[in-house]
């Protein structure tokens, strides 16, 4: 009885594992991906006072892929923001940087480990946690490249073991299908 009492325990106990899982996984990958798709973007905050700057000022620079030009026109200056051949001018400019600034923030706010953790796996599954941090590298290429990775699973029980292979394999499904 004991034994078969402890078996469906730690069904419940993998079950639950990979849920969390699962919804770590859903929710880190699209942030991971969601970070890829707006690489630009994020080279582009590193920056945002120096161009707004520059466009306040009508100062000319040229930094990576982006730069803001001045044009002179009949008695007057006119600024224009120019990414990747794409000409802006100096509303648009500023209404891109503020989506750009209001991206990064909601990124930074949902996005961040400890967000993520906290509202999936919750903060008390220090073994989930663990395991987390000690794989996040091969997490990432897992979100990126959807490829399994061979993680390592030390010090973990075979059932939460199990838990965790269940869910990966379940998101990997759901990954290669929305490619």
């Amino acid at each position: 009885m004991s034994s078969d009492y402890s078996g469906k325990v730690h069904e419940v106990i993998e079950t639950i594992v990979c849920e969390k899982i699962i919804k770590f996984l859903q929710r880190y990958c699209t942030c991971i991906k969601f970070k890829k798709n707006h690489e630009l973007e994020f080279k582009i905050v590193n920056y945002l006072n120096t161009i707004e700057d520059a466009l306040r000022n009508f100062k000319e620079i040229e930094i990576d892929s982006l730069k803001v030009i001045v044009r002179k026109k009949f008695l007057r200056k006119e600024v224009y923001l120019v990414i990747k051949n794409r000409e802006f001018n100096k509303d648009e400019a500023i209404t891109y940087l503020s989506r750009i600034r209001s991206i990064i923030e909601w990124y930074n706010q949902d996005c961040s480990l400890n967000i993520i953790i906290s509202e999936t796996i919750q903060t008390n599954d220090f073994n989930l946690i663990t395991f987390i941090n000690r794989n996040l590298n091969l997490i990432n290429k897992y979100c990126e490249e959807c490829t399994v990775a061979e993680l390592d699973y030390s010090e973990l029980e075979s059932y939460v073991v199990n838990g965790i292979k269940k869910a990966f394999n379940e998101y990997l499904t759901i990954c290669r299908s929305s490619d």
